[in-house]
């Protein structure tokens, strides 16, 4: 569950209006009283709630700049039907702004106390249908707008406005949203890949099956794998330039080129028959455990030992039986010096 809380951010991203008069920067804003039908507008900058998010606890909050009791005022809350929302600049754009399907009736509100805050009723379904819009976009604005619905000729309430008090009492957007998991494969990717410098060629994917094709990863920072999990060998002709790291276990059961540097971290499990051809030097440290299977063994005919160099040992505790050396042979070997 994420959460975040928005704000105006200018002096003309909230405002009121009614028929005879517009204003986009006074210290307060006025809704309700019918004889002159005030509507407001507040536009929230920078509401960074992903596209498509599941929307499950919103509301405005605001505070009163005025003392009022008047009764009754009624209003309906609706959200800009847009991806990206832009405040008025005059009575003729504000008409023309298109609202949500959804709205919220907040009406009979209670007396008001200066300086106290008040939370409109729940407003999930107006902002999800925005959230919702296609081309919506973690980051952008979105702008809620609260009509007069029939109060009583002298009934209103002020709220403080953007400009107020350097902002000490501005509206406040509270929301709460959850995240939808993302794109899970179990098909093969078939094609040509070629990974960025943040390891992911098409955003996250999690595949379950092996990917074929021709695989180029450019600069220091193409690694197997960030953005890309992968859990069975990849088939396919592979180019590493630069310095490019192999992460744990990666499988390759084609050809694979080395070239410049290759770092190996953990395991290197080498499939079928990979021919390697090593330019530099290689360590082999202690810790590497290695499965050397069908065509290596010491055999039992050692025609010169000179060719050891003195650098090969054998433990006493090493006997195995396809090196070919039986205990009785080692212990010959060691009693005449060898």
């Amino acid at each position: 569950m994420a959460s975040g809380t928005f704000y105006p951010a200018t002096s003309a991203d909230d405002g009121h209006r009614n028929s005879s008069f517009f204003e986009d920067s006074p210290d307060y804003c006025i809704i309700g009283r019918n004889t002159r039908n005030n509507d407001a507008w507040i536009r929230f900058a920078n509401v960074t709630i992903p596209q498509g998010a599941t929307i499950s606890s919103a509301f405005i909050r605001l505070t009163c700049h005025q003392n009022q009791s008047g009764t009754a005022v009624n209003t309906n809350i609706y959200f800009n039907d847009h991806d990206n929302a832009v405040a008025p600049t005059n009575d003729t754009e504000f008409l023309a702004l298109v609202d949500t399907t959804a709205f919220t009736a907040w009406d009979g509100i209670a007396a008001w106390t200066d300086g106290t805050t008040y939370d409109t009723p729940s407003l999930v379904d107006e902002l999800q249908e925005v959230v919702d819009r296609g081309s919506f976009a973690s980051g952008n604005a979105v702008m809620a707008m609260i009509y007069n619905d029939g109060s009583d000729g002298s009934a209103y309430r002020l709220f403080s406005s953007y400009e107020f008090d350097s902002g000490s009492e501005k509206a406040e957007l509270h929301v709460e949203w959850e995240v939808p998991d993302i794109e899970v494969s179990c098909e093969p990717l078939t094609g040509t890949f070629t990974l960025n410098s943040a390891g992911a060629s098409t955003g996250d994917i999690v595949t379950a099956e092996p990917l074929t094709g021709a695989f180029s990863l450019t600069s220091a920072g193409g690694r197997l794998w960030d953005g890309i999990v992968h859990t069975e060998p990849f088939a396919g002709t592979f180019s590493l330039s630069a310095d490019v790291r192999l992460i744990q276990r990666t499988l390759f059961n084609s050809t694979f080129i080395l070239i410049t540097s290759l770092k190996i971290g953990s395991t290197l499990s080498i499939v079928n028959s990979l021919n390697t051809q090593l330019t530099s030097n290689i360590d082999l440290k202690l810790s590497i455990l290695q499965n050397l299977e069908a065509n290596f063994g010491i055999k039992m005919s050692i025609e010169e030992l000179s060719k050891f160099n003195d650098t090969m040992s054998l433990l006493n505790h090493i006997f195995d039986a396809d090196s070919g050396i039986t205990q009785g042979q080692y212990y010959f070997l060691k009693s005449h010096g060898l």
